[in-house]
């Protein structure tokens, strides 16, 4: 979808760049997208805006089987694709 991030040596989240806009709506902060992200495709990130404007994805759940790992990562993917982020 666009976000930008590094390989991640350790640990379970995934930092990323926040986009400039989305859909004709800009962010002036992490906390904005953040706002934004939650109120227009219910999916919750952790804002940070200390150095630079950053999201942190984590996908911590417990899943049942592969499957349904599959299920989830599917659903995120679905609910970006409704939008346009420009970076």
């Amino acid at each position: 979808h666009g976000f930008k991030s590094e390989e991640c040596k350790a640990g379970l989240y995934k930092y990323v760049s926040v986009p400039k806009s989305c859909n004709g709506v800009s962010f002036e902060s992490a906390n904005e997208f953040a706002l934004w992200l939650i109120e227009n495709a219910n999916i919750m990130v952790i804002p940070y805006d200390d150095e630079g404007k950053y999201i942190r994805f984590s996908m911590t759940f417990v899943a049942s089987d592969e499957e349904e790992e599959k299920k989830i990562a599917t659903e995120l993917d679905s609910r970006l694709s409704k939008f346009k982020f420009d970076f």
